[in-house]
């Protein structure tokens, strides 16, 4: 414990623990990302299935619905992020 009278207790200026103010803004971008890699990922695999996989390729697409959703959503909600942050 640091008695009250010490430097480091009086300083004004903030130490590296601080919350960043762009958090929301990275935790959005790094959502964005995320969802871009796995659909590139289920495109692969589709393209590489073999024409009687049909089963595995309507799972393959229904996953890419939901990502292209998701990843509308991600978007909109980077732009909302956004256009708080702005002063």
């Amino acid at each position: 414990v640091l008695p009250e009278s010490a430097p480091i207790c009086r300083a004004s200026y903030q130490y590296a623990f601080a919350p960043k103010a762009d958090l929301p803004l990275q935790a959005t971008q790094h959502a964005i990302q995320t969802i871009k890699a796995e659909g590139a990922t289920l495109h692969q695999q589709r393209a590489k299935l073999a024409w009687h996989e049909l089963t595995r390729r309507a799972d393959i697409e229904a996953r890419l619905r939901q990502l292209d959703v998701d990843l509308m959503d991600a978007k909109a909600t980077a732009q909302r992020v956004q256009m708080l942050a702005v002063p």
